[in-house]
């Protein structure tokens, strides 16, 4: 009984001698307490970066609606000055969804927009009546490499009466007394009646672009970007001229080392200056009307 008792009492405190001493359990509480605080420190962190990557994400999105709003059409035909301001007031302007654009009248304080059709580059007329545009169509056959045309059309202010005009017409003008739209296509200038009769070609080059009736109507403004001396080289001139296509005058030139980005060509009031945007700089030249 007595060795019982003794191999009893000796299995007992063999078994507390194996459970750790205060100390012992203090040691690793603060071991996993450390692992703890380490492993919520590296959640944080992780935390952090997918923050950082959301803000990225957002910053990328708005960047690419930026560009998809500054975006060329399929056959990267650059986009002309879209904002019209007629004489009434109202402003008339292009958007695009997809691969399509719609043209836009809002007041200036931006109450009131309405979508009356499909289109482009919007121009009001002198009297604020009727607005021209362009429609983009794609051709049978190619032309100059390219798959794409512009034709011109007009309609009334409030997008009724939608009649076409001419075809291939890629920078357009009203004429003063809102009769003539003065038009480049394929290179060449022309002038053709709102109603589309009597086309009349007043150049023979296929170098000039961009052309633009005088205040009176008796002058027309254009721009020529030709071949230089070697296959990168660019010549930059405007011209004017009178409105029967006689007395070509250059009245600027300049000789350039690429292509140049050429905007719209304006007159100003009273035809003594013409304004110009190049290379996303304006221009303007002093016109002699002595």
């Amino acid at each position: 009984m007595v060795a019982l008792i003794a191999c009893a009492a000796t299995g007992y405190i063999a078994a507390l001698s194996t459970i750790p001493q205060d100390s012992q359990l203090t040691g690793q509480i603060s071991i996993l307490q450390g692992n703890l605080d380490a492993k919520e420190e590296e959640i944080k962190n992780i935390q952090s970066q997918l923050q950082e990557y959301e803000n990225l994400i957002t910053a990328l999105n708005q960047e690419i609606q930026s560009l998809k709003k500054q975006s060329w059409d399929e056959n990267n035909i650059p986009e002309t000055p879209t904002d019209q301001t007629e004489p009434g007031g109202k402003i008339a302007f292009q958007i695009h969804i997809g691969s399509t654009s719609y043209l836009h009248v809002i007041n200036p304080d931006g109450t009131n927009e309405v979508r009356l059709t499909e289109g482009r580059n919007p121009k009001w007329s002198p009297d604020g009546n009727k607005i021209a545009f362009s429609i983009l169509r794609r051709l049978d056959e190619p032309v100059g490499g390219s798959s794409f045309t512009l034709d011109l059309y007009v309609m009334n202010a409030d997008g009724t009466e939608i009649t076409k005009v001419t075809e291939s017409a890629y920078s357009f003008s009203w004429s003063p007394d809102q009769r003539i739209f003065l038009f480049e296509s394929y290179g060449d200038i022309y002038t053709v009646n709102i109603d589309g009769g009597n086309l009349v070609r007043l150049t023979e080059t296929g170098d000039y672009e961009k052309p633009a009736f005088s205040p009176d109507g008796e002058k027309i403004a254009f721009a020529s970007v030709g071949w230089g001396s070697e296959w990168s080289d660019r010549n930059f001139s405007i011209y004017t001229m009178n409105f029967d296509g006689t007395g070509k005058t250059m009245i600027y030139f300049e000789e350039r080392l690429s292509g140049p980005n050429l905007e719209d060509i304006l007159w100003s009031p009273k035809g003594d200056k013409i304004v110009y945007g190049l290379e996303y700089q304006i221009y303007i030249i002093n016109i002699d009307i002595s």
